[in-house]
Formats: structure tokens, sequence, C-alpha cells
């Protein structure tokens, strides 16, 4: 099943799985998303997964006032939907999007590909 929206609350991620191409939600095309778009329709919705990410990691979304995106642009990879980044002493427990992408070893997760538990090996799912 491929990864076709997901939900953070801190350093927690529910991922929505589903295997229709067609998979969208409410203003999906509208920009900046955060203001507009809702969550995946729930009839393209097949599992849901939740990950914990250990209290020394940032998960970054691409919400903020850099955002020119829609979730359309993620459904087509255009930017990463979620970006996990292991915390410097200098981050403050903040890092922007745009340097959470650029930094060596950030785990970049992109919409609308294959959801492989390997991926997420150094993480912890919780179902």
């Amino acid at each position: 099943m491929k990864l076709i929206d997901a939900e953070v609350k801190g350093n927690l991620i529910r991922f929505y799985l589903g295997d229709d191409p067609l998979f969208h939600g409410d203003d999906w095309n509208d920009i900046p998303y955060q203001d507009n778009a809702g969550p995946v329709y729930e009839e393209y919705v097949k599992k849901t997964v939740d990950l914990a990410i250990p209290f020394d990691y940032l998960v970054v979304e691409p919400k903020c006032n850099e955002s020119e995106w829609s979730k359309n642009d993620m459904k087509d990879g255009l930017v990463p939907m979620l970006v996990i980044v292991k915390e410097d002493e200098d981050d403050y427990g903040y890092i922007t999007y745009f340097d959470a992408v650029s930094r060596i070893g950030s785990h970049r997760i992109y919409m609308n590909t294959e959801f492989k538990k390997e991926d997420f090996k150094d993480y912890i799912l919780i179902n």
C-alpha cells in the first residue's frame, strides 16, 4: 500500500495508507495547503499506521510561512510531506522545512510511495 496522507502530533505520526491512485481530499489544489486542504477522503484509506519518533528527533512538515505548496504538489512528489531529522544542539527544538530537507541524513517521506516497514526501522511502529 502507498502513503496517501499523514497527520502529525508532536513526535507521533499517523500514516494513512491506500491503493487507489486517484486518492485526494478537499481543496488539495489550494495553496498554502495548511490553510485550505483537508485530510485524504476516508473512502481511500485502507489502513492507518502510527509511528513514534524518538525524543531527540524533529518531525517537520512543509507548513510554515515559506510554504507555497498544495497537497497535490506532495502527491505529485514535488516536495516531501514530512521530514524527520536528528535534532542538533543549535536547533533548539525547531528547524525550518528547507533546512530539514537539505540536512544530510534527514529522512524525507514522500506521499504516493510504497509504505515499507523496513524504511522506518529506526522508529517505533505502534500498529
